[in-house]
């Protein structure tokens, strides 16, 4: 008897790691104390101040998911906010699509950002939201809530060893940490 549970428990423990290895999420572990933001996802390590909370909506004009992997973001999206698209829209009905005159009024709106999961709800929506975006059939329309960081100390662990990435070296775009994520396709 005691031999089959241990078979038992052994089988589960295994199938378990197995699980958990395949799915591989690329949500991070993160810590908020106060203005100080510590991420933690596989070998990276980041300390980040939070800039400011996040409560918007937005229209996408680029959106991308990437591969699970050990990194600290899962996409990035680039978007106008609703506000700034009713007032492109009382002007230039049309300025979404390259031909209309207002197009080039709507590029200086866009806002291009880094997409950190705060969860594995957010982590999927991401990729969803990216994978309805791709088939540009409509446009698509955000709503987020979290805060926005910016990196102060980056760290990979490489080969046993702790390296200091340049923060030079990381990318300018704003970095959103994203805690709760909508997006519906609208009709044009």
């Amino acid at each position: 008897m005691k031999k089959s549970l241990a078979v038992v428990a052994t089988l589960t423990l295994s199938a378990s790691l197995f699980i958990a290895s395949c799915s591989r999420s690329a949500v991070p572990n993160i810590e908020i104390d106060g203005n100080v933001v510590k991420i933690t996802a596989g070998t990276h390590h980041l300390t980040a101040e939070k800039k400011a909370d996040l409560s918007e909506k937005g229209m996408l004009f680029g959106c991308d998911s990437y591969p699970k992997q050990n990194t600290y973001f899962t996409g990035s999206m680039s978007y106008i906010t609703m506000s700034r698209v009713e007032e492109l829209k009382a002007k230039y009905p049309d300025f979404y699509q390259c031909a209309s005159p207002g197009a080039s009024e709507a590029k200086g709106s866009v806002i291009t950002v880094v997409l950190i999961p705060g969860n594995s709800k957010v982590e999927n929506k991401i990729r969803q939201m990216a994978g309805v975006y791709a088939k540009l059939d409509k446009r698509v329309v955000a709503e987020f809530k979290g805060i926005q960081i910016a990196i102060t100390e980056y760290k990979v662990k490489e080969g046993g060893e702790e390296v200091t990435i340049p923060l030079q070296n990381i990318t300018p775009m704003p970095h959103y940490l994203i805690e709760e994520l909508n997006y519906q396709e609208m009709s044009e």
